[in-house]
């Protein structure tokens, strides 16, 4: 049997679109494969029994196409992949959802776990440190719509920053 580690992007996104299907309607058709992934019949057809020989998804003619459990540990991870690169790049880069989405499905497929890990260690870092949270997302959207010129930009916004972080801790602010 052919290693299962060694399959191509595309392959994953068939496992991704078979386990959102399952879990939207129950099943997995060809024919909403195909529809869903806007390709023919016959090259699902041919993906599926790759992925049959590669001990991913169990498939035959005419029948619904489930995963194996080793078809769903790839589907979900490269799932989270792509959740999690949504999230950075709609969330906390501003992107559209819909250009985040895409540029999320192409990159999913080339991140390490390691890089992945370290991905979602910066977004809960970004999301719960006091220096950095919503104010510092939203600076930064705010920077790329705008020029910062002069020094007296940063510290305006660092002033802002800081105020806000003190209406945040009225207990914990200097008293001078």
């Amino acid at each position: 049997m052919p290693q299962a580690d060694v399959i191509s992007a595309k392959l994953e996104d068939y496992l991704e679109v078979i386990l959102h299907l399952a879990k939207e309607g129950g099943v997995a058709r060809v024919r909403d494969i195909a529809s869903r992934m806007d390709v023919r019949m016959p090259s699902v057809t041919g993906a599926l029994k790759h992925l049959a020989a590669h001990g991913l998804v169990n498939y035959e003619p005419y029948q619904y196409v489930t995963l194996t459990p080793r078809g769903m540990e790839v589907a979900r991870r490269t799932t989270r992949r792509h959740q999690v690169l949504k999230e950075f790049l709609a969330g906390m880069l501003g992107l559209p959802e819909a250009a985040a989405d895409q540029d999320a499905c192409g990159m999913e497929h080339a991140l390490s776990e390691g890089t992945l890990d370290r991905l979602i260690k910066f977004l809960e870092f970004i999301n719960t440190c006091p220096r950095a949270g919503p104010g510092l997302i939203d600076s930064f959207r705010c920077s790329c719509n705008t020029t910062v010129t002069e020094a007296k930009d940063c510290e305006s916004c660092i002033e802002s920053c800081l105020e806000q972080l003190r209406r945040r801790r009225p207990d914990d602010a200097p008293t001078a």
